[in-house]
């Protein structure tokens, strides 16, 4: 068969330090999903289901006994999951384990075996939507995605990371290492600019050790520092580096680039000036919390929201499954992918000395899809590309209510400006349709969205059309 023929090539593909890898879901958005990539594996989701068919090398085994395997003191064999509550074996194996990725090509069809947990019509649709996708074009697709395409634009990366301890220390650097060739190696130019900030000298100097093997085109900076810091404070002295490249990444440092599909997303995200993915906290995708208020305040970047049944609309699984991108008037700054030569006008417009020295870093992402768009000269100015990096919301700045209060403090006072005030306000309103925990998001989305159009609310929704109502605030202002 093409398994037993193409799985070691095929593995070698796996991101680096993977201890899982899973060959087979019974998700069918997922299976239509990972159709429309170009990359040869994806981080490994809870909507991933299935345990049918999955690889894991020594260290995973290793991991796994180590934090479910123990010796009684009567000397009996025990076994305990400590982590989390979980009620389904695929969150116990890959999620234990972690380093867990899902092949997009290279599948084992086991569907006909049916499923002791998935029965009746569901497995019906689901065994249809594998043979219609990857049964039919298996080598195809495993041959596409083991010669990924080569971006031809040069990229700078900004990032900040703060350490308050020597091993999650020694874990972000790793990461870095990891991130770096995950992407870089599809670019002739990529280099690396870090903040890494710490808690005191100690810190300091075993930092120190750490970024002497680091490769050569990941530069950094150390700052010795307890106090909460304005991120923007770091990019803004490389505002004129910008200009050297094609591209400029911003991205938080608990959003991961091993195991994204980095060749789907800056292929799918077409002419957009800003683009930018979903993203999925790991948390908020177990079942266990189905029913459970989220952590994350917009809901509708996150991924689960897109796929789930009881939560995903007819509009969000069609994107979602086809890796369609839709024009948006906000980009969170978790992850946005920028042309440079916009980064630099934007960035040297809005980094003011008053705004760097304060301390809060709310503000850019309600601006930059207005200035993109009118900056755009026909372009698009801000794709949602719906594919997904995983989330690990690390929480290393902490968000008091006092934190909140300057935001919009910060808010009021960039909308003094009259061209600020021009590219807020349709960020604003759209905040006000996006902006909740409820596990509903996304219909009270296709609810109000609805309204705004003035649509009976059985008509299907077309979401761009909606969006546009909001996107059109800039335009019409600007004409005024």
């Amino acid at each position: 068969t093409l398994f037993k023929e193409m799985w070691f090539e095929y593995t070698r593909l796996a991101p680096g330090g993977w201890k899982i890898l899973q060959f087979a879901t019974v998700n069918p958005l997922v299976v239509n999903h990972t159709f429309h990539l170009r990359d040869p594996f994806v981080s490994w989701q809870p909507y991933h289901w299935s345990t049918r068919a999955y690889i894991i090398n020594r260290a995973g085994m290793q991991t796994l006994m180590d934090k479910v395997y123990f010796v009684s003191s009567e000397g009996t064999d025990m076994w305990r999951i400590e982590e989390r509550p979980m009620v389904v074996a695929d969150e116990v194996i890959y999620s234990v384990i972690g380093d867990a990725y899902t092949s997009t090509g290279l599948w084992i069809d086991s569907l006909s075996y049916g499923s002791t947990v998935q029965t009746g019509q569901y497995n019906k649709h689901v065994m249809g939507s594998y043979h219609s996708t990857f049964a039919a074009h298996a080598k195809k697709q495993v041959a596409l995605k083991m010669r990924p395409n080569m971006a031809t634009e040069s990229m700078l990366i900004l990032m900040s990371i703060r350490f308050s301890s020597r091993d999650e220390m020694n874990r972000e650097i790793e990461i870095v290492k990891q991130d770096n060739i995950a992407v870089c190696r599809y670019h002739p130019r990529c280099d690396w600019e870090i903040n890494l900030v710490v808690a005191d000298s100690v810190l300091a100097t075993h930092v120190k050790l750490l970024v002497s093997t680091l490769p050569s085109n990941i530069r950094y900076q150390i700052k010795v520092s307890s106090e909460p810091f304005n991120k923007y404070h770091f990019i803004r002295k490389h505002v004129d580096k910008m200009k050297e490249y094609d591209l400029l990444l911003l991205k938080d440092n608990d959003l991961r680039l091993s195991g994204f599909p980095w060749i789907s997303f800056i292929t799918q995200r077409g002419d957009a000036i800003v683009s930018g993915p979903l993203r999925q906290t790991v948390e908020d995708a177990y079942q266990y919390k189905y029913s459970a208020e989220r952590e994350i305040w917009n809901q509708f970047h996150e991924s689960h929201m897109w796929v789930l049944v009881g939560y995903q609309t007819k509009w969000s699984s069609k994107l979602f499954s086809y890796v369609l991108p839709i024009e948006v008037p906000i980009l969170e700054q978790y992850f946005v992918l920028f042309q440079s030569n916009f980064a630099y006008y934007f960035f040297k417009m809005i980094l003011t000395p008053s705004f760097v020295d304060q301390t809060v870093d709310w503000g850019p992402d309600m601006l930059w899809c207005q200035a993109a768009r009118e900056w755009a000269d026909g372009n698009h100015g801000c794709h949602l590309v719906p594919v997904v990096s995983i989330h690990e919301d690390r929480r290393t700045i902490s968000r008091s209510q006092q934190y909140n209060d300057k935001g919009w403090e910060l808010y009021e006072t960039l909308g003094k400006n009259l061209t600020f005030h021009r590219w807020l306000q349709p960020s604003l309103a759209w905040n006000q349709i996006i902006g909740n925990k409820d596990n509903r998001a996304m219909m009270i989305i296709d609810k109000k969205c609805h309204e705004k159009l003035g649509i009976k609310a059985e008509v299907s929704l077309d979401l761009q059309r909606c969006l546009d109502a909001f996107l059109q605030t800039s335009n019409s202002r600007i004409t005024q």
